[in-house]
């Protein structure tokens, strides 16, 4: 048989040496290969080895690849699994075609579209109810020997789910079918009491990183193994991973300024890197007699930790303002240098060190930063002596000079939110004009000085608030 198909080792290199010809590029033999097959080809003589590549797509292999693409496409933006559903459960069950998803996806990227029919497959039936259905679709799979991944984490939660459905769970409202999140919590006079967070129809772990799921309450009834719901359900913004084995919620109780003692359902989650220093979120939900209720939060800040900093027993809220989240540039120079950084970064993680102390007003959290402002300069010291930090070696001058800036803006705000307008100001005016700034990197330092001091006395009436910082704008 005539064919140019060489062994994938010799792709990589130079063909080796053949008697009378030396050494041959691959581009070379390729060359000639193509000149003489060109003369078969136009004589009508191509061997079924080459014609059978250019031959259309067999009836299955053509549904198969307008299935994938429709799915890819409606699971794109969290679409619904009623549209793609039905097709794609039916491709998972068939053998024959599982067997040309695994011909056809064999790449490393490709290999995602594979995963991504199986979880589709599964979660339609899991959005009927039919948990032996989608049980019996991951077995299949792995008596072909396909890996399952996150199909895997996907059947935990399944099987999860007809556990609890046998002993009386059901979705609170309709349209919120898969039981994404099932765990165990205490709360005082509720033995046995479980936190269902209900997903919607929508394909799982394949559209935006967060979505909005409906977090409902149960505990068993009097002297039975059902479990009934307790009061009313609360919408909350939740991830939407594949993350297994970590808890997600947990529970607090403490009184209010009245003795009262209140509990909350706190749920905690990060998108951040494990190793990163993005601080967890948190939404935070509260239980009394009409069951959970999503608690108010002043501006829609993220809760980041829940802190007794009065030392009463009672938790304040501290939140990050997402505005001064610099990445890995130094906030303040990310306005004055919009262009960007002058060097390389080593990124360390994100320059965000402007609280927000949030506390307890009628049931919600407001922002009463001026009223804590012991939080405040426990951050100071650290940050003054960040800001003294040596300028580094030639590879990270940059970094360093970044994280001195970011430090002495955190100076800044540490001050000011106590309501200290005039000694925030003069602390980033010292903290820009220490030794570690020199050349260059001083006429840059006093250029964000000169700005900073610009905007704020354009704005000063408006940081006459709880949390001066909420209301500074750099334009």
């Amino acid at each position: 048989m005539l064919s140019c198909n060489y062994p994938r080792k010799l792709r990589a290199g130079p063909v080796p040496p053949i008697a009378g010809l030396g050494v041959l590029s691959i581009a070379a033999v390729l060359q000639a290969c193509r000149a003489a097959l060109l003369p078969l080809a136009l004589a009508g003589l191509i061997l079924p080895a080459v014609s059978a590549a250019a031959s259309p797509p067999g009836p299955l292999e053509a549904r198969l690849a307008a299935g994938v693409t429709a799915m890819r496409r409606a699971c794109a933006g969290g679409g619904s699994l009623a549209a793609v559903g039905p097709e794609v459960r039916a491709l998972a069950r068939d053998r024959e075609a599982r067997t040309l998803l695994l011909r056809r996806y064999r790449k490393d990227f490709d290999a995602l579209v594979r995963y991504e029919v199986l979880l589709v497959a599964m979660a339609f039936d899991w959005e009927r109810g039919a948990f032996d259905e989608a049980v019996a679709t991951a077995e299949a799979w792995q008596s072909d020997g396909i890996p399952l991944f996150d199909g895997m984490f996907l059947l935990l939660r399944i099987l999860e789910h007809r556990a609890v459905a046998a002993r009386g769970v059901l979705p609170p409202r309709p349209g919120w079918p898969l039981a994404w999140r099932i765990e165990a919590v205490k709360l005082p006079g509720l033995e046995g009491a479980l936190v269902v967070a209900w997903n919607a129809a929508e394909c799982p772990g394949m559209g935006p990183p967060m979505r909005r799921m409906l977090v409902a309450l149960y505990a068993p009834a009097q002297a039975s193994d059902r479990l009934r719901q307790l009061g009313a359900a609360a919408e909350a913004d939740l991830p939407d991973s594949f993350e297994y084995g970590n808890r997600f919620f947990d529970t607090v109780t403490f009184p209010d300024k009245t003795g009262a003692e209140h509990s909350y359902l706190v749920a905690r989650y990060s998108l951040g890197e494990p190793r990163s220093n993005v601080p967890a979120s948190i939404e935070l939900l509260a239980v009394d007699a009409t069951g959970l209720r999503r608690v108010r939060v002043e501006r829609g800040s993220v809760i980041h930790e829940l802190r007794d900093l009065a030392h009463d027993g009672r938790y304040e809220a501290i939140a990050f303002d997402p505005r001064w989240n610099g990445g890995c540039t130094a906030p303040i120079m990310a306005k004055t240098e919009p262009q960007g950084p002058k060097g390389a970064l080593t990124c360390a993680g994100s320059y965000d060190n402007v609280g927000l102390v949030l506390d307890w007003r009628d049931g919600g959290l407001i922002e009463a930063c001026r009223d804590f402002p012991g939080y405040y300069e426990a951050l100071i010291a650290p940050l003054s002596a960040g800001h003294t930090l040596p300028p580094g070696r030639r590879g990270e001058r940059e970094t360093q000079f970044q994280r001195r800036m970011s430090d002495a803006f955190g100076l800044f705000a540490a001050t000011l939110q106590q309501g200290r307008i005039d000694e925030a100001l003069a602390r980033f005016d010292a903290a820009t004009e220490s030794s570690s700034f020199a050349g260059e990197e001083r006429v840059r330092a006093r250029k964000a000085a000169r700005y900073l001091r610009s905007e704020v006395e354009r704005q000063r009436s408006a940081l006459d608030r709880p949390c001066p910082m909420s209301g500074l704008e750099l334009r």
